[in-house]
């Protein structure tokens, strides 16, 4: 794994121990801050995904909206399970985001178990693990791998 999708993929793991108190608070604006992250957290497990396939190589991803991004994940044949609930969950973001609108606790809770879903299946596929078993010691392996110690 690139040292860059490995750096992106801790600062989503980072997101999502966040997100998990947000999302199971039960408590409406909690839970829209969470859906909030939630949506970061994935659109970046995404993101570190399409860097290990070289895919900002290729092309430009700054400007690409995040159903263009899924998009690109399906070009490379890269399996995108639940996509129609997570291009919700990105909808649902912009709602609460940009036009201040609540949402209910138990469909964020829903949105956040599809997303564990969707993130662990993407990573197993192109990294080989799930993101609970990617760890910041990686990085240190791959280091001292590659120098020999």
């Amino acid at each position: 794994m690139k040292s860059s999708t490995l750096n992106t993929l801790l600062v989503a793991k980072s997101i999502l121990g966040e997100t998990k108190y947000l999302v199971n608070s039960g408590d409406k604006y909690s839970c829209t801050a969470g859906i909030i992250l939630l949506q970061d957290f994935v659109e970046l497990v995404v993101l570190a995904v399409l860097d290990e396939l070289d895919v900002d190589e290729q092309r430009s991803l700054e400007s690409k909206s995040f159903d263009e991004l899924l998009g690109e994940l399906k070009k490379r044949k890269v399996p995108v399970v639940k996509s129609g609930t997570i291009k919700a969950l990105n909808k649902q973001r912009v709602i609460c985001k940009h036009y201040g609108q609540l949402s209910e606790p138990a469909s964020v809770v829903n949105y956040y178990n599809v997303a564990l879903r969707f993130v662990d299946a993407l990573l197993e596929n192109v990294v080989g693990a799930k993101l609970q078993d990617i760890f910041l010691t990686d990085s240190f392996e791959r280091w001292s791998s590659e120098r020999n110690y």
